[in-house]
């Protein structure tokens, strides 16, 4: 709930000694200004808030330009910038929408920037809804985990930025960081507390805690509500809890039963996807194994009467493993070996029209070489059994 709050001038206006500062940079031939206004973590020991963190994902912006100041003070005219760019969980003005004015002041500070001396950034907004946070209260905040007490502002309006000196502790006689003179606000403010291990639950939330109570204490203390519980009464209040019980399970098992049957026809639906691509993948890995075969006969020596034979010494699925990959060049390699060997044992000098086969005795071959005629022999019989006949072996 929104209440309104007098909030001193100057616990408005915050400078972030962990920042970077403002200072002038060189871009080409284009001076700009560099400024990052809050650098995203803790201002600690703020004399108004305690630890102090502003949640930059909850700064708004409520116009499209703002003006950048000397301590503050509206004299005291810098610049001005559009709205402030949120990256990493940090609040910087825009360089590329910042314009310096033509004043004494923005000359004095681009003169004494480019010098190197050492601004400050300090930034004035209101805060429109905060967490107060108590002592050991752990939360989340610009990415990191903040610890109490301290105080996050976890919505505020941005009005202006300053380049500064010092922050309000040194400017304490200023309007704007005055500690007395105040300004009315409308704050929604959270509490985040700790819980220590004796506390009860109830008080957190905001509950009576019930004490418990046994039958004897009850009887005496309402009696008269302790008649109503009579042993009819009890029976009919059991059949009437007993009726809901019923009607609610009967619900349920219909419930059970219904999603039981969506997930049967499910798993069903998916063994029959699973057969499906199952074969179309050994398809599509056959009807690769045969185009490997195709090119490799039509480039052989062989006759197309044996391509059938041929295909049959070597097979697709010894190529492909277990994550059903088939490894085409390999197999590639051993179809062409398989036909070399064929080529190897059935090429002859003339075309053959027939074939016979018969025998001879070595030794009745006149100046006839033994071993050259048992090798002829051993050829024939290969060529025999190539072409389908019958071989007696002798």
């Amino acid at each position: 709930m929104k209440k309104l709050t007098n909030v001193p001038n100057g616990a408005l206006r915050l400078v972030d000694t962990g920042s970077d500062g403002a200072c002038m940079f060189a871009d080409g031939d284009k001076k700009k200004m560099r400024m990052v206004a809050y650098s995203g973590g803790i201002i600690k020991g703020h004399w108004y808030w305690d630890d102090l963190a502003i949640d930059v994902s909850g700064v708004k912006f409520d116009r499209k330009k703002y003006p950048v100041l000397e301590q503050h003070d509206i004299s005291k005219k810098i610049a001005f910038s559009g709205k402030l760019l949120k990256d990493d969980n940090k609040l910087e003005l825009n360089p590329n929408t910042t314009q310096f004015v033509d004043t004494p002041f923005s000359e004095e500070f681009q003169k004494l920037s480019e010098q190197g001396f050492p601004y400050q950034a300090s930034i004035y907004a209101i805060p429109t809804r905060i967490e107060r946070l108590e002592e050991d209260t752990k939360v989340e905040v610009n990415g990191f985990t903040m610890k109490g007490p301290g105080t996050i502002w976890r919505e505020c309006v941005f009005q202006e930025a300053s380049v500064c000196v010092f922050g309000w502790d040194k400017k304490t006689e200023s309007k704007a960081f005055s500690k007395t003179e105040k300004t009315e606000l409308e704050i929604e403010e959270l509490s985040s507390l700790s819980v220590d291990e004796d506390v009860n639950a109830n008080t957190l939330t905001g509950t009576k805690e019930v004490k418990s109570m046994d039958l004897e204490t009850f009887k005496k203390d309402h009696p008269e509500v302790a008649k109503l519980f009579s042993t009819e009464v009890r029976v009919e209040v059991k059949t009437e809890l007993e009726k809901g019980f019923e009607k609610e399970r009967g619900s349920f098992t219909t419930k059970i039963d219904t999603l039981t049957t969506r997930i049967d026809e499910q798993d069903k639906k998916i063994v029959t996807f699973e057969k499906t691509e199952a074969i179309r993948t050994e398809n599509e890995l056959q009807a690769k194994a045969d185009r490997i075969w195709d090119v490799a006969l039509a480039k052989s020596e062989l006759r197309e009467s044996l391509y059938p034979k041929v295909r049959k010494h070597v097979s697709y699925s010894d190529h492909v493993d277990e994550k059903n990959v088939f490894d085409q060049e390999k197999f590639a390699e051993a179809v062409a070996a398989e036909i070399t060997d064929w080529e190897s044992r059935t090429k002859v000098d003339e075309v053959v029209l027939g074939v016979g086969g018969g025998t001879k005795d070595p030794a009745g071959a006149e100046g006839a070489n033994k071993e050259e005629m048992a090798a002829d022999q051993e050829r024939t019989n290969d060529l025999l059994k190539l072409a389908g006949q019958k071989v007696s072996e002798k």
